[in-house]
């Protein structure tokens, strides 16, 4: 079953809206997160999630362990991509923990390829289907665009 792009965007911003009031628990494999996404990636009908659609790293430069989840990596039951997913480019939700050891989503966004460079707090370098390059770091209270260049 093909889901159109509205279908799409109203699915992101379910899993949006639902990450606003989800608090994800914490959870050493972080199971949870990845399955609750599979579930969104595949309309509840099975599938599996490749070893890059989890990225367990401290993206805000506090010491704790933030979450990464790309929707590219999913792959449905059925050998279809995620929904949330449009041609090459698929949605990126990056969770970080608060100070009650708690992950909620800082922010989300449609990528073609993932890069998270070695500064602290790293650089996190994409691109999405237009050819449009970017890079993303945290400044303390969010995720803001350090830099942004078209082809």
């Amino acid at each position: 079953m093909e889901i159109s792009q509205r279908g799409r965007i109203a699915l992101a911003i379910a899993i949006v809206a639902i990450g606003g009031y989800f608090w994800l628990k914490p959870d050493p494999e972080y199971a949870l997160a990845v399955k609750t996404h599979l579930i969104n990636a595949c309309a509840d009908k099975g599938g599996k999630a490749g070893s890059d659609v989890l990225i367990k790293r401290d993206l805000t430069g506090d010491g704790q362990g933030d979450l990464l989840i790309n929707h590219k990596g999913y792959t449905c039951a059925d050998g279809s991509k995620s929904q949330l997913c449009e041609g090459e480019q698929c949605m990126v939700f990056i969770y970080v923990k608060n100070e009650k050891d708690q992950f909620y989503l800082r922010t989300n966004f449609y990528d073609i390829y993932m890069r998270i460079g070695p500064e602290d707090p790293p650089v996190i370098s994409g691109a999405y289907q237009t050819g449009k390059v970017y890079d993303l770091q945290w400044n303390g209270s969010e995720f803001a665009r350090v830099s942004e260049t078209t082809p």
